[in-house]
């Protein structure tokens, strides 16, 4: 349904996916059907379908609070969406999203071998690289993460711990690593900070970044798993923006994931916190 121009929300699927489908047809935009429809020959196409739908949806919100909640290209979301709230994210992480559970369980689903290179993507304060290289000490570790506050308080954190880790300040959609140069790479808690292109353009490096067979392994928030969890969930909403955990909210990761040519996707495990439900998902990169 279209009024003066622009998508009006009517169904399940968020305002960038509705009009994607309405510009080029619904085909498969969802999943790894959608990565299929779309080959590797029709990027530009598929690129095209999901501007045209973030494009047309931006102005669902007022135009002073569009832009205070879409980071630009250049920009980030600090770790709690302000920067003095940095120094306050562990302690809240910690009681909050049931960390230890779920970051135990995505170390679990992750096959690290020695001599692997890691990329944990949006490091943050440093807390899965830390877990990742004291479990796997003959791999080599690289966190990157564009928050400087949020680098500082990892340094001190693995300076601590007594682990070696390379920590390099940079955006994820824009990875300062050569093609090719990861085993595997993990993200914890990055992209609902996001916008819907920006967590395109991430996925997309980490694919350029992973060598053929790589994996990329995401925890975030997910799909509520009731109604008092999403209701739960717009505290989150309201700390982060709605435009950028949109995304999340509505279980769109994988679709992402399909469609910035990732295979193998899928979602492995979820849990219920107080704030919502954090899940967890797989994808491989393709060897050809």
């Amino acid at each position: 349904m279209r009024r003066r121009g622009r998508c009006v929300w009517m169904g399940d699927d968020p305002p960038w996916l509705q009009c994607a489908e309405q510009s080029f047809g619904s085909g498969n935009l969802h999943g790894q059907d959608g990565a299929k429809a779309f080959g590797s020959g029709d990027r530009t196409q598929r690129d095209e379908s999901l501007r045209a739908g973030i494009a047309c949806s931006a102005p669902v919100f007022p135009k002073a609070m569009w832009k205070q909640m879409k980071p630009s290209s250049n920009s980030y979301i600090p770790a709690l969406g302000y920067r003095w709230l940095t120094r306050f994210y562990d302690p809240v992480v910690r009681v909050t999203t049931r960390e230890a559970t779920f970051k135990e369980r995505l170390l679990q689903q992750v096959s690290i071998q020695d001599g692997y290179r890691i990329l944990d993507l949006g490091c943050g304060t440093g807390t899965l690289a830390l877990l990742v290289k004291r479990a796997h000490r003959g791999a080599q570790v690289f966190g990157l993460d564009a928050d400087p506050e949020a680098l500082k308080l990892a340094k001190t954190k693995l300076k601590a711990g007594g682990i070696r880790v390379q920590l390099d300040q940079g955006l994820a959609s824009a990875l300062p690593y050569a093609g090719e140069s990861f085993d595997r790479a993990l993200s914890s808690l990055l992209f609902h900070h996001l916008s819907s292109e920006l967590k395109l353009e991430a996925m997309r490096e980490v694919l350029r970044v992973l060598r053929p067979g790589g994996e990329f392994h995401i925890a975030d928030w997910g799909k509520p798993t009731g109604p008092a969890v999403r209701l739960a969930f717009v505290a989150v909403k309201l700390l982060d923006g709605f435009a950028t955990t949109t995304d999340n909210v509505r279980g769109l990761l994988p679709d992402l994931l399909g469609l910035a040519g990732f295979e193998k996707v899928e979602s492995t495990n979820s849990y219920s916190t107080i704030l919502g439900t954090v899940s967890l998902y797989g994808a491989c990169k393709p060897y050809a």
